[in-house]
C-alpha cells in the first residue's frame, strides 16, 4: 500500500473531484451524519421496527477508537490506511462517537488497519487501549461504570446491542470472575477475522474499567471458520488495581463533566435555540447509543413541529413523531421517550429508537432525562431572552452562573452562586436560595446575597418557622410576601429586616420539590411588581439551579462512591490514605498521637470455599459492623479490600491506647457469626491478625507499611493476635525483600547449579543413586547453600521456575551417566508449594521426555509436612505421578506423622529416615529404638528405607544390623559437581572401619548438608 500521511489524506478530502452537496438548512443535520432526505412526498408506512438508517450497522465509537489508536500509536500510517479503506468521510466524522458506520465501512477500515500494522492481532490492542481514549465518549463510559461491576456490564446486553446493531449477542456466567461471551452477525453479513480480533480487545475492557487489570480473553469458536457463533471466554483475577480504577473513575467524571459543561455553555452562548438544540441532540447521541435520535419541539398547538434529528430523514422523522403516542411508546421497549419540559412549559419530546428486541438500561434512561432537561433549559433560556431582551449585564450573569454550575462543587456552593446571581437578573436588592434535604420540610442549605450579618441571622431563624418559604405547600408559581400583611407568618421578620416587598418561587426538578428562590427589595416595590417577566426570569434561574444541583449531587455521590467500599460502606483505601495524612498533620501540630491498626482476617478464604462468596460478603459486612461498634466515634474504620481492614485512632495514650483497641477488636470477633442467606442460617467463627503502628511518620504510606510489617509478624506468630511494630522488623523485611530481588536476578543470570550426593546400598556398598542438591553461585558471597534461600524461593513465585530447572537438569545429567554405563537413579526434592501446583505432573513428564530418562530412574522426594498440608490434593498428585512410572519417596521421615495408615494410603516406594535420628542413634537408646521402629515399619510395608546423614562407621554398622536398605552421608561422600561424580563411581570403595573416637572427631568437624 502506498504511504499517505494524515495531512495528505485530509487535503484529499477537502478538495474532492466531485461536486459536494449544498450546505444544509438549520433544521437539517449534515449529510455525513444522517441518511439522505426522502424523495417521496408521502411519509412511509410505520413498520414495527426503527426508522431506517442505512449506515448504522456499527456505532461511531468503533471508528473513533481505531482513529484515536492510529493517531496515538502509528500516526504515520493513518492517511494510507484511510485511503486503502476507501474512506471519504472527514476526520471529524470518523472521530465522532455519536456517528455510525456501515458494515462495509467498518470491514474495510479494520482490514486496512490489520494489513498495514502486521495482521489482525494488532486490532486487539485497539480495544485494550480504549481507556486511553476515554474522552471519545465519556457519557458511554459513565453509563458503563454506573452498572457497578464487570458482571453487571456483561449481564446487560443493551450497550452491546447499541454498539453492534447487526450482531446477536449473548453472555453466560460460568464462574465468579469468568464469563462466556457469544456473538454472531445476522444473516446477510459475512464474518471476517479482523472483527473477531477487534472484539477481543473490546471484551477485555469490561473488567479493566473497574480496575481488574489482570484479564484474559480466549477465543473458543469463530463464525468465520464455520461455527454458528463466535464464542469467547473472558476471565479476570479478582484483584483491583486501585490506581487503574481511580483513573477510570476520574476520566469518566472529568469527561462527563467536560461534556456537560460544553452543553450548558452552549445553552447560554447567545445562539438561537435552532443552533443550540442540534448540539444537544448530538450530545445525547454520544451518551445513548442508538440508530436514530429525534428532538420534537411543539411550541404551540397551532404551530408546526420543529424537528432536530440524527440518523434518518425529515419526512420519516416527522411521520414517526406524529404517529407515536404515549401508549405505543410504552409497548415498545426499543423506543425511549422523554418529555422536554420544565417548570415553565412543556416543549416537546426527545425520542431515541433502537432495533426491535433491544432495550434501554436505567442509566441510559436517566441520562436521556438529563438531556431532555437541558433542552428544556435551553428553550427556557431562549424564550426568556427573546421576550425580555435582557441587557448585556444579565446575559453575562447567566453565562457566568451556568459556567460555574457545571464545575465540581458542593450543594452549598451551587446555592450561593445562584443567590449571588438573582439580584443582577431581576434587579432586586437581596436574595435567598433554600435547598431542601430529602423529604424533610426544614431547609438543609440556606444561601444569601445582600444581607447584613444581623439580618441574615434573623432570616435563618425565621425560615425554620415558616413552612410557606421552606416548602411553599406544593405551589409552582410566585408567592408574594407583603410585610404589611398581618396574617402572613413572615410579616414580622420582613418588617424587622426592612423589606418593602418580597417574592419567592419554588424550584422543581421534574415533580420533585428541591427548594426555593426568594428575593426582596428594601424600597420601590414596583421594581418587582411591574417587572412583566419576573416569574419567567426566576423560572430560568430555577432551571439552571436544577441542573447545577443535580450535577453537584452526582458529583457528591461519585465522590462518595470513589471513597467508600461498595460492600461495607466503610472508607476505602483512597479515603483511608487521606485521613492518615490528615491525622499525621494533626499529630505533628498538636502532638495528639497517631495510631494505625492493620487488620487481616485469618483463613477467610476457607469461609468462601466452604460456604460461598455470598456468605463471605455477609461475614465481611458483619465484621465491619462489629468493628465500628467496638471503637470510638472519633476513630475511623476502613476496608482496604478483600479481608483487610484498617482502624485509625488518635488522641490515645501511645502505645497503650491502640493496644487496647486491638484487643477489643479481637474480643468482638470471639463470638460466632450467624449469617442469614434467605431462610438459611450459617454459623461461623473468624479470628484476625493485627499489626499496630504508632507514632509520627512522613506520610500515610509509611504508617501503613509499618502496620503491614507488624501484621506479617502477627501472622507468623500464629495468628489471632496483635503485634506492635518495632524498627527491627523493618530491617528483617528489607533484608527479605533484598534476598528475593537477588534470587530473581539469579534466575535471570543462571546462577543456580546442581551438585549430587551418592546413595549406597548398605549391604553391598554399591552406589545405586544420587540426590540432586541445589546451590547458588552468588557473585559476591560465593556458593550459597539452600538453607539460606529455599524458604524465600517457596514464598515467592520463583520456586516453580527453579524447580523446573532442577528437574530438567537432574534428568539430563542422569541420562548422560546411564549412557556411560552407570545405571543409577536420581532423587529430586519437591517443595510443598510445588506439590500443590497443577503443573508439576506436566513438568515431570516434560523433563523425562526431553532427557529420554527411564521414568523408574527418577525418584521424587516430598517431606512429610508437605504431604499432610493437604492430603487429598497430595494423594491426587501422587496418583498422577505414579502413572508416569516414576518412584516416590517421603523425605525427613519420622519428623511428622509417620503412621502406618498414612504410609499405606500413599503407597510410596521409599522412606528417608531423617538425619537427626541417625546422628543420635549411637548416643541415645531412644533414638536407636526409633530408627529400628522406622526401619521395621518400612519392612512391614515393603517400602525401601534410606538413612540420611551417615557420618561415622558406628552409625553404618547399626543401620546394617537393623536392616536399613540404603544410606547417604559424609561418611561416603560430600555432594559433588557433575564432572567429579563419574570419576567417583569408578573409584568408590567400601569405607574403612573407624574407631568410635575417630568417628566422633570426624562428626565434630563437619556440617551436615541439606538438600534443596
Amino acid at each position: 500500500m502506498d504511504t499517505l500521511d494524515e495531512h495528505s489524506w485530509v487535503e484529499a478530502q477537502e478538495h474532492p473531484s466531485v461536486t459536494t452537496e449544498a450546505p444544509p438548512t438549520p433544521l437539517q443535520p449534515v449529510p455525513s451524519d444522517d441518511g439522505p432526505a426522502s424523495d417521496s412526498s408521502q411519509p412511509p408506512a410505520v413498520p414495527s421496527g426503527t426508522p431506517p438508517r442505512a449506515e448504522y450497522d456499527f456505532s461511531g465509537i468503533l471508528t473513533a477508537l481505531v482513529i484515536g489508536y492510529l493517531k496515538g500509536h502509528a500516526p504515520g500510517t493513518l492517511g494510507g490506511i484511510l485511503s486503502a479503506a476507501g474512506e471519504t468521510r472527514s476526520l471529524e466524522d470518523l472521530e465522532d462517537a455519536a456517528g455510525s458506520s456501515s458494515y462495509t465501512q467498518i470491514r474495510r477500515l479494520l482490514e486496512a488497519t490489520a494489513a498495514a500494522l502486521g495482521g489482525p492481532g494488532v486490532l486487539r490492542s485497539i480495544g485494550e487501549a480504549a481507556l486511553e481514549q476515554w474522552g471519545l465518549s465519556p457519557e458511554t463510559g459513565t453509563t458503563t461504570l454506573s452498572l457497578g461491576s464487570p458482571a453487571a456490564v456483561l449481564r446487560s446486553p443493551d450497550l452491546a446491542s447499541a454498539m453492534f446493531p447487526i450482531m446477536e449477542y449473548q453472555t453466560e456466567e460460568i464462574g465468579p470472575d469468568e464469563w462466556r461471551i457469544m456473538f454472531r452477525l445476522f444473516d446477510g453479513y459475512e464474518p471476517f477475522p479482523e472483527l473477531c480480533a477487534f472484539m477481543i480487545g473490546i471484551f477485555s475492557l469490561a473488567p479493566r474499567l473497574f480496575g481488574f487489570v489482570q484479564s484474559e480473553v480466549v477465543e473458543e469458536t469463530c463464525q468465520f471458520t464455520g461455527s454458528p457463533w463466535c464464542r469467547f471466554r473472558l476471565s479476570w483475577v479478582d484483584e483491583v488495581d486501585a490506581e487503574v480504577q481511580a483513573a477510570a473513575d476520574r476520566k469518566s467524571f472529568e469527561g462527563g463533566l467536560s461534556s456537560l459543561q460544553r452543553t450548558v455553555t452552549e445553552l447560554v452562548s447567545g445562539e438561537g435555540h435552532r443552533l443550540v438544540l442540534p448540539k444537544i441532540v448530538r450530545a445525547a447521541a454520544r451518551a445513548v447509543l442508538a440508530p436514530v435520535h429525534i428532538l420534537s419541539i411543539e411550541l404551540e398547538p397551532t404551530e408546526s413541529t420543529d424537528l432536530f434529528w440524527r440518523g434518518t430523514d425529515e419526512a420519516t422523522a416527522r411521520h414517526y413523531v406524529a404517529s407515536l403516542d404515549e401508549e405505543a411508546a410504552s409497548r415498545r421497549p426499543h423506543v425511549l421517550v422523554r418529555e422536554v419540559t420544565s417548570a415553565r412549559a412543556r416543549y416537546g419530546r426527545l425520542i431515541v429508537f433502537r432495533h426491535p428486541g433491544q432495550a434501554f438500561n436505567h442509566g441510559e434512561q436517566a441520562i436521556l432525562e438529563t438531556y431532555a432537561s437541558l433542552a428544556a433549559a435551553a428553550l427556557d433560556s431562549a424564550t426568556a431572552l427573546d421576550e425580555a431582551r435582557r441587557e448585556a449585564a444579565v446575559n453575562r450573569t447567566l453565562f457566568d452562573l451556568s459556567a460555574s454550575l457545571v464545575e465540581p462543587g458542593t450543594v452549598e456552593e451551587v446555592a450561593q452562586r445562584l443567590a449571588d446571581a438573582v439580584p443582577s437578573v431581576i434587579g432586586c436588592d437581596r436574595a435567598i436560595v433554600i435547598i431542601r434535604q430529602g423529604s424533610a420540610a426544614a431547609a438543609a442549605t440556606v444561601a444569601m446575597s445582600g444581607y447584613t450579618p444581623a439580618d441574615a441571622a434573623r432570616v435563618k431563624e425565621a425560615i425554620g418557622d415558616s413552612p410557606r418559604i421552606a416548602r411553599e405547600r406544593g405551589e409552582r408559581t410566585l408567592v408574594w410576601h407583603d410585610p404589611h400583611d398581618t396574617e402572613s407568618p413572615s410579616a414580622s421578620t420582613s418588617s424587622a429586616i426592612g423589606s418593602a416587598l418580597s417574592v419567592s418561587l419554588p424550584m422543581y426538578a421534574g415533580d420533585q420539590h428541591i427548594g426555593t428562590i426568594a428575593a426582596d427589595v428594601i424600597d420601590r416595590p414596583s421594581r418587582l411588581q411591574d417587572l412583566p417577566d419576573l416569574e419567567e426570569r426566576l423560572q430560568g434561574l430555577a432551571g439552571y439551579a436544577a441542573v447545577g444541583l443535580r450535577n453537584a449531587q452526582l458529583h457528591q455521590e461519585l465522590r462518595h462512591q470513589s471513597q467508600h467500599d461498595a460492600l461495607t460502606g466503610l472508607p476505602n483505601r483512597t479515603l483511608i490514605l487521606d485521613r492518615i495524612d490528615r491525622m499525621l498533620v494533626r499529630d505533628r501540630r498538636n502532638n495528639s498521637g497517631a495510631g494505625l491498626l492493620f487488620v487481616d482476617l485469618d483463613s477467610f478464604k476457607q469461609v468462601n470455599d466452604t460456604y460461598g462468596h455470598q456468605v463471605g460478603d455477609e461475614l465481611l459486612k458483619a465484621v465491619a459492623a462489629r468493628f465500628v461498634e467496638a471503637v470510638r466515634e472519633t476513630d475511623t474504620v476502613g476496608r482496604l479490600g478483600g479481608d483487610e481492614f484498617v482502624v485509625l485512632s488518635e488522641g490515645l495514650t501511645m502505645v497503650e491506647g491502640p493496644v487496647l483497641v486491638a484487643q477489643r477488636l479481637l474480643d468482638v470477633l470471639s463470638e460466632p457469626f450467624r449469617l442469614w442467606i434467605g431462610e438459611q442460617c450459617h454459623t461461623t467463627k473468624i479470628s484476625a491478625s493485627i499489626g499496630v503502628a504508632v507514632g509520627q511518620r512522613l506520610d500515610a504510606s509509611e504508617l501503613l507499611r509499618d502496620g503491614d510489617i507488624a501484621l506479617y509478624e502477627a501472622k507468623a506468630a500464629g495468628k489471632n493476635r496483635f503485634v506492635v511494630f518495632q524498627p527491627e522488623m523493618q530491617v528483617a523485611v528489607r533484608d527479605h525483600h533484598a534476598l528475593e530481588t537477588e534470587l530473581r536476578n539469579a534466575v535471570e543470570a543462571d546462577q543456580f547449579f546442581l551438585v549430587y550426593q551418592p546413595i549406597f546400598e548398605l549391604e553391598t556398598m554399591d552406589v545405586v543413586g544420587v540426590e540432586a542438591l541445589l546451590r547458588w553461585r552468588h557473585p559476591e558471597r560465593g556458593v550459597v547453600g539452600p538453607v539460606e534461600f529455599i524458604s524465600t524461593l517457596e514464598e515467592s513465585s520463583l520456586i516453580g521456575e527453579v524447580g523446573r530447572f532442577v528437574l530438567m537438569e537432574a534428568c539430563r545429567q542422569t541420562r548422560e551417566w546411564r549412557d556411560a554405563g552407570h545405571l543409577i537413579s536420581v532423587s529430586v526434592n519437591v517443595s510443598g508449594r510445588t506439590l500443590q501446583d497443577e503443573r508439576l505432573v506436566d513438568d515431570v513428564r516434560s523433563a523425562l521426555r526431553s532427557s529420554r530418562l527411564e521414568p523408574s530412574a527418577l525418584i521424587i522426594e516430598i517431606t512429610e509436612t508437605s504431604v499432610m498440608a493437604d492430603t487429598d490434593k497430595a494423594l491426587a498428585q501422587f496418583d498422577k505421578l505414579r502413572a508416569l512410572g516414576i518412584r516416590l519417596a517421603i523425605d525427613d521421615f519420622g519428623t511428622g506423622y509417620s503412621s502406618l495408615s498414612y504410609l499405606s494410603r500413599f503407597a510410596v516406594d521409599s522412606i528417608k529416615i531423617d538425619r537427626s535420628f541417625v546422628s543420635e542413634m549411637t548416643k541415645s537408646a531412644a533414638a536407636e529404638a526409633l530408627v529400628h521402629t522406622l526401619v521395621h515399619l518400612g519392612q512391614l510395608l515393603h517400602v525401601h528405607t534410606v538413612a540420611e546423614g551417615i557420618e561415622d562407621a558406628d552409625q553404618l554398622s547399626m543401620l546394617k544390623a537393623q536392616g536399613c536398605d540404603s544410606g547417604q552421608g559424609f561418611l561416603f561422600a560430600r555432594p559433588l559437581p557433575p564432572d567429579q561424580v563419574a570419576a567417583y563411581f569408578g573409584a568408590v570403595q567400601a569405607p574403612p572401619a573407624r574407631t568410635a573416637a575417630t568417628s566422633r572427631s570426624s562428626r565434630n568437624g563437619r556440617v551436615p548438608d541439606r538438600g534443596s
